[in-house]
């Protein structure tokens, strides 16, 4: 609930949800990783008629995910070996880069490579960085997670190697509830 009702609603993502939303066609199959309660679905198909079909490990954050987008189908499932019936138009891994390390991400990036027609996109966002560790979460300030945070030139690195080429990219910054800056890197790219 507190996820739903903080992170997960901020506006400042609003002007990147809508740039993949002009990317994609009436009825694509936009595949959303790591989806929570599917606030960026939600925001995806209030632009446009979309097919959605969505992973999450938790439980809880499934039974909000449908309730927020009736439409979709939304399966329990790890962001880094999910497996599709057909190809996908637009992968988005939102919000599931901060708890993957580098060999973790590789795997994600490759399942997205296969989950992705050609020409298809894939939207990333991860916190810029090179610390790991456990953190409190604004949305849940009594709970430690182990975070990862990931450089972009080395994530651009793995996306150009496996066949992706850029499309887009936004440097957001994120307060954190102690004053700090955290900046968010949000990158677009292509399946060559």
């Amino acid at each position: 609930e507190n996820y739903d009702k903080s992170h997960a609603a901020l506006s400042n993502y609003d002007e990147t949800f809508a740039y993949i939303a002009g990317l994609v066609e009436n009825g694509a199959l936009v595949i959303d990783l790591a989806c929570g309660p599917a606030n960026i679905s939600r925001f995806l198909i209030a632009v446009k008629p979309l097919r959605i079909v969505g992973y999450d490990l938790s439980e809880q954050m499934l039974l909000k995910a449908r309730k927020n987008v009736p439409q979709g189908q939304f399966h329990k499932g790890s962001i880094t070996d999910f497996v599709l019936d057909e190809p996908a138009d637009l992968v988005v891994n939102g919000f599931g880069l901060p708890y993957l390390d580098r060999a973790g991400c590789v795997q994600s990036f490759k399942c997205c490579h296969k989950a992705l027609k050609p020409g298809g996109y894939l939207y990333l966002s991860f916190m810029e960085g090179d610390k790991e560790g456990f953190e409190s979460p604004s949305f849940n300030p009594d709970v430690d997670i182990y975070i990862y945070y990931h450089r972009k030139a080395e994530i651009m690195e793995q996306l150009s190697l496996m066949g992706f080429e850029p499309v887009r990219e936004w440097a957001l910054d994120y307060k954190e509830p102690d004053g700090s800056i955290t900046t968010d890197n949000v990158i677009v790219v292509r399946k060559v």
